[in-house]
């Protein structure tokens, strides 16, 4: 190497040293994340009550909307009703019991502009534990091909009340005269007409008090005795698992006026003994058979026909009918035991 090329050498090494040093400092990309989120935008779940407050067994609805991407499938969680027969099925929703459940698969977004499918599962739903509950958050599972993904609902309140609340109306509006804060200026000749107008206004308060705690008393009863009038009247126009399953609840409200509401379901047996414990001159033979023959069919997806009712040992249809009037009389006896009882008891 001569003087006269060391500049260049020097120059080129200068220059090399320049383009390392921009390389270095020039960030490096990160790597792209797959794309396993994109079908998920957007996806959400909801559900909404049709009460707040509802009464003791009396039926309100709960609707899951789940709004996904298209071409998704989402699978709502199954539940066991009276007309279901898979045993994995979960049986009840917390406290409430489920009566019926609808499913509705992949409907247009209410957005004419919005590529998202809808899918909706409406519960209906019923309860015999008094207080303040919540439906507990659900979780549906939403797929597409190889990729899921779960979402969950937030729990909802929900009041249960007895059938017995809400009836201190009447004894408040006739209260509501009575007010000992007024300064009433009575004069000695009116003073006669006042004893009478208060005397008249006691007696009529006592008795509206009577009245009201005899009603509360009754109303389950009433509303039992009212049920199995209608049962009797559509005995020959309805299915017959439908007539048990009203005689069914009237039974299980029955017992809950003398023996307090139960803490879930009974099954048939339970049913009948806690009967059988209120009123132990009384048979419930055919209550019995009837319940487990909605029993059945419940579990061998049986709808009383007569070609399998044979083979799985359940009565026939004419058979079935004569214990189903036997058993609606068996429930009359009862129903008339319990109201002597409460007159006795008064």
């Amino acid at each position: 190497m001569t003087l006269r090329t060391l500049p260049f050498v020097f120059a080129y090494l200068t220059s090399t040293l320049i383009a390392s040093a921009t390389l270095v400092a020039q960030p490096v990309p990160a790597p792209k994340p797959t794309n396993s989120a994109s079908v998920m935008n957007g996806e959400t779940v909801r559900a909404s009550a049709s009460k707040s407050t509802v009464q003791i067994a009396e039926p309100f609805t709960i609707r899951l909307e789940a709004t996904v991407a298209p071409g998704s499938v989402v699978e709502f969680a199954q539940y066991a009703t009276e007309s279901s027969s898979d045993s994995e099925s979960k049986p009840a929703l917390g406290v409430f019991d489920v009566l019926s459940v609808q499913t509705a698969a992949d409907l247009p977004s209410d957005d004419p502009d919005s590529p998202l499918r809808i899918w909706a599962q409406t519960l209906s739903l019923e309860s015999l534990q008094v207080g303040q509950h919540s439906i507990p958050a659900i979780r549906v599972t939403v797929r597409k091909g190889d990729l899921s993904r779960t979402l969950t609902t937030k729990p909802i309140p929900i009041e249960v009340q007895s059938v017995l609340q809400g009836d201190d109306e009447p004894l408040r509006k006739i209260a509501d005269p009575i007010d000992p804060d007024t300064e009433t200026s009575i004069s000695t000749s009116g003073l006669h007409w006042t004893w009478w107008v208060l005397i008249g206004i006691a007696v009529i308060s006592i008795a509206a008090l009577a009245r009201f705690w005899q009603q509360r008393r009754n109303t389950p009863l009433r509303w039992c005795r009212t049920e199995l009038a209608k049962l009797e009247e559509t005995s020959n126009q309805e299915s017959p698992l439908n007539q048990i399953a009203v005689l069914r609840e009237i039974l299980r409200t029955s017992v809950s006026i003398d023996r307090g509401v139960f803490t879930q379901s009974p099954s048939t047996r339970q049913l009948i003994d806690a009967c059988q414990a209120i009123a132990e001159h009384l048979v419930f033979a055919n209550c019995q058979r009837v319940l487990k023959y909605s029993d059945q069919c419940k579990f061998a997806g049986n709808r009383s026909s007569s070609d399998n009712a044979s083979s799985a040992n359940l009565p026939t249809p004419s058979s079935l009918e004569k214990q189903l009037a036997d058993a609606i009389a068996e429930t009359h006896s009862l129903l008339d035991h319990l109201g002597g009882r409460q007159r006795k008891d008064a």
